[in-house]
């Protein structure tokens, strides 16, 4: 059985603060996400607009990226 709108809208009046509070966070949820997914496009365009063909990265035959080849290097593994 489905709950009537008004219900829900009596509800909203009833309770002004818990729904502001709620709406509230779950739109700040929506900006961060939004906002950290425009910077990390943004960051890869910048790096594949100033990024150069020639560049290559070497790292250690056992690690999985760069800094783990640089710890492996430091630690002497």
């Amino acid at each position: 059985m489905k709950i009537p709108f008004k219900y829900t809208f009596r509800n909203f009046k009833a309770r002004k603060l818990t729904a502001v509070i709620t709406v509230t966070g779950i739109a700040l949820v929506v900006f961060v996400f939004a906002a950290a997914l425009m910077m990390a496009y943004g960051v890869e365009k910048t790096l594949v607009a100033t990024g150069s063909p020639d560049n290559v990265k070497v790292i250690r035959k056992s690690s999985q990226g760069e800094y783990q080849a640089l710890l492996m290097e430091i630690l002497k593994i």
